[in-house]
């Protein structure tokens, strides 16, 4: 049965190792072991980020009683990215899902860009929230690939392209053909109060899915990863989930059509939503989600059975030595664990992922 994590508190119990009952190693997964492969399958496994958000340096994260611990950005999205290259070689999808940009930011975008070249991810979502604060000049001048599959430009009466923009990805995964489609739900309504989106059509999400599905079966794609840009409602700094939103779009989906959701609002859901895997994190630069699938070269699908979605990893570069991991949910555990970290006299140990140290 596909291995299903729905909050951080199921977390604390799922993938962990307890000390006096204390949930430790969670967010992290510093130890190495790999599940058996059958020689009639193949190993995909899909990394993303969401919300970056211009999260370029690490953020000071502070702990009561304890501390402080540096956690998060670039430098250490780039590390913990290319361990799992390292471990994986040629079986690892690198997707950024959405707001790469933060809406306020004043320069500097042109190094943001080149930073996530150098990190090597193969494909990013290209969303209204993208368009508003890259111009298509700055995206041509990288080797960035931009995916949007439903923004339609009205001139030409064809999906938004240019270089380094594309309407789908098709990559080559450990010998399966994978391919990605990055639909938003952004309104026309809305995208009219705006001028840098004149000239733009937003496409009903499900029938560019279904379009773009069709085209790329006819490529021989075999595995279909869907990037949703959802729609947030904030009001004095209190936001809605968009899970109703994405389960109701979902809903309108053929069976069979996608294999992976990966979203990009800063909320953690790492479930199956209408019998689909749904990963995405709480974003900021501060995590790292992950899905392994199995793909049977005979049938030609996915074995749900060993797909694994693993919880997300928070990135640092320092452990408490006693939990071997940098994370302390606001939750039943938090003085306990508060507790046993104080009690090891708050030591810190160098932060490992897959058995490699940071």
């Amino acid at each position: 049965m596909t291995k299903i994590l729905i909050t951080i508190f199921t977390l604390l119990y799922v993938g962990s190792c307890a000390s006096n009952q204390v949930p430790t190693k969670v967010l992290s997964e510093p130890d190495w072991s790999d599940v058996e492969v059958l020689e009639n399958e193949k190993k995909i496994t899909i990394a993303s980020i969401n919300y970056f958000n211009s999260s370029i340096a690490t953020q000071v994260e502070n702990f009561d009683q304890i501390g402080t611990m540096r956690i998060g950005g670039l430098q250490l999205i780039k590390k913990y990215s290319s361990i799992l290259k390292e471990r994986l070689p040629d079986q690892v999808l690198m997707l950024s899902a959405g707001d790469l940009i933060n809406e306020n930011q004043k320069g500097g975008v042109d190094s943001i860009l080149d930073d996530f070249e150098n990190i090597g991810f193969d494909a990013f979502h290209l969303s209204e929230s993208e368009l508003k604060m890259l111009s298509i000049k700055q995206i041509a001048k990288t080797s960035n690939s931009f995916i949007n599959s439903n923004i339609i430009e009205l001139s030409k009466k064809s999906p938004l392209k240019s270089k380094n923009i594309d309407n789908y990805m098709v990559k080559t995964i450990n010998g399966v053909k994978v391919g990605v489609i990055a639909v938003t739900t952004y309104k026309n309504t809305e995208a009219r109060k705006h001028k840098y989106l004149n000239g733009l059509y937003f496409e009903d999400p499900v029938y560019s899915i279904l379009k773009i599905h069709d085209q790329l079966k006819r490529k021989g794609v075999e595995v279909f990863v869907l990037m949703i840009k959802g729609q947030r409602v904030c009001k004095e700094g209190e936001c809605t989930s968009n899970k109703e939103e994405l389960s109701q779009l979902i809903k309108r989906l053929p069976p069979e059509k996608i294999d992976v959701i990966i979203g990009s609002e800063p909320e953690l859901i790492n479930q199956k939503i209408g019998g689909i895997p749904f990963i995405q994190n709480l974003g900021q630069g501060k995590y790292l989600s992950r899905i392994d699938l199995f793909f049977d070269t005979k049938t030609k699908t996915i074995n749900d059975s060993k797909t694994l979605m693993h919880s997300p990893i928070k990135l640092c570069s320092q452990f408490f030595k006693a939990t071997n991991d940098c994370h302390i949910e606001d939750d039943y555990y938090k003085e306990a664990k508060t507790e046993l970290i104080k009690d090891s006299h708050m030591e810190l140990s160098r932060a490992y992922f897959l058995g490699i140290e940071i």
